[in-house]
């Protein structure tokens, strides 16, 4: 198992006219993917104030509310067979090893304006509804996560 550093990972959401959209960006890595906001961990800092602070540097978005999340032991049976590849530090060939607790969150923005992002770590953005953003997400383990939040939003779990 490889060892990763405490990261957070936010997947932030409006309502657009009644809409409900997602924000991606992509990265502008060798990986070029499309992904929520990421961000390590600094020194003193909570999981939720390493989410916000991520949130603010990588999008401008400030959350009208943010919440972690965690994954029920079924989450992690079976692969979702639509990525491209399954991260080797969460697969091991039969089951997903747990994700680090209380590293995942869920935002809701509520300002009206794009966001300005780093060109150094994202080239471009998108909100879009959930179809497309499961098209545009690269990863097994990444379209997973973004089905159980999408799903945990619109049973009413986060407002």
């Amino acid at each position: 198992m490889v060892s990763l550093m405490p990261m957070a990972t936010v997947h932030p959401f409006r309502y657009n006219n009644g809409k409900l959209e997602y924000l991606l960006i992509k990265r502008a890595t060798i990986a070029w993917n499309w992904q929520g906001v990421t961000g390590s961990q600094e020194e003193n800092e909570t999981m939720k104030e390493c989410a916000i602070r991520e949130l603010i540097e990588e999008t401008s978005y400030e959350p009208a509310f943010i919440t972690a999340i965690e994954f029920p032991s079924s989450f992690y049976q079976g692969i979702e067979n639509e990525g491209e590849r399954i991260p080797e530090e969460f697969y091991d060939g039969d089951t997903y090893h747990e994700l680090e607790k209380g590293t995942y969150f869920v935002a809701r923005i509520d300002q009206k304006k794009d966001p300005v992002l780093n060109p150094e770590e994202h080239t471009d953005w998108i909100w879009c509804e959930y179809e497309k953003g499961y098209e545009l997400i690269k990863y097994d383990i990444e379209k997973r996560i973004f089905r159980f939040v999408h799903n945990m939003i619109i049973n009413g779990e986060i407002k």
